[in-house]
């Protein structure tokens, strides 16, 4: 995995038609909305984010919640005073949880581009978007051993001073960028229309 060199966040664009394609699926015209969702990625950037959701990807399709605590924070009981009804509760519902988790990652991962290029987002690709950004962000956290009152900034030039390993440096700068690109899409989705900024490119 390498440090990503941000280019932008994602930033809406109006559009009079634009193309939206499952994976495997002919291409479809839309104008539903005539909006689209776009971020410009380095190389760099678009390899090491596909190295994080690709390892998401495969802690979903075959981790052990038991085991693993990153998994049993993407899936938290149902019930935290009753354990027997969490249990009941996760036997009912993990399985169609992990399917909707596992196809979010699946389409993240057909969405980056190969190389410098952009990300491209229908309105309902976005929200899968912000879903899986989530899940990445949770994974990296606990692995991180980062809470609500960490400052991933703080901590970043902390460990450069300190000479920690590259993997743990280079994973946190992962967890900032991530939370950068979900902050700028959740922005951009607020956007109102009228706005002055089109968002051109």
């Amino acid at each position: 995995m390498v440090v990503p060199t941000v280019f932008r966040g994602f930033h809406r664009r109006h559009q009079d038609t634009f193309t939206t394609a499952q994976p495997g699926a002919a291409a479809e015209s839309s104008t539903q909305s005539g909006v689209e969702y776009v971020a410009e990625v380095a190389s760099l950037e678009a390899d090491a984010m596909r190295q994080v959701f690709q390892q998401v990807l495969e802690l979903l399709e075959g981790g052990s919640i038991r085991s693993d605590p990153a998994l049993r924070r993407l899936f938290p009981d149902g019930y935290r005073d009753d354990q027997a009804a969490a249990n009941e509760l996760r036997r009912f519902s993990e399985a169609a949880l992990r399917t909707g988790k596992l196809a979010a990652c699946r389409q993240v991962l057909a969405d980056l581009p190969t190389g410098q290029g952009q990300i491209r987002l229908s309105a309902a690709q976005a929200q899968t978007w912000l879903i899986s950004l989530t899940d990445a962000r949770l994974v990296l956290g606990i692995r991180l051993d980062i809470n609500s009152q960490t400052d991933v900034l703080a901590q970043l030039t902390e460990d450069c001073e300190r000479e920690r390993p590259q993997q743990a440096r280079l994973l946190l700068a992962m967890y900032q960028h991530l939370t950068y690109l979900q902050e700028s899409l959740l922005e951009a989705l607020s956007h109102r229309e009228g706005s002055t900024d089109t968002g051109d490119v």
